[in-house]
């Protein structure tokens, strides 16, 4: 596979995966934010999330407040770009979160 190819797939892949965690079933949550992160993932948020380690922590910290305030919420893609740096895939993103507080 060429860089182009396995950038535009990376992208896809990590797209795919934050929109399956705003639009699974809240009670299929934690599944969705573990298959998306690592075990071992770590988040350095804004306060009051602020920082947390593993997929659990950050499904409960971030992901199930967010899913519960906004049960209609969106993810609106604005930036997804794909590289490499020192021999690593990166996919990085810029979107907005938009839904009806409840």
């Amino acid at each position: 596979m060429t860089d182009k190819k396995i950038h535009a797939a990376n992208k896809r892949a990590v797209v795919t995966r934050l929109r399956e965690i705003l639009s699974t079933p809240i009670e299929q949550l934690d599944a969705a934010v573990a298959a998306t992160y690592h075990e071992d993932a770590k988040l350095f948020a804004f306060h009051p999330v602020n920082t947390h380690n593993g997929s659990s922590a950050i499904a409960a910290a971030l992901w199930r407040p967010i899913r519960e305030s906004f049960p209609d919420i969106e993810r609106r893609d604005q930036i997804v770009a794909a590289s490499e740096f020192k021999d690593k895939q990166f996919v990085c993103t810029m979107a907005r979160l938009q839904g009806t507080f409840t």
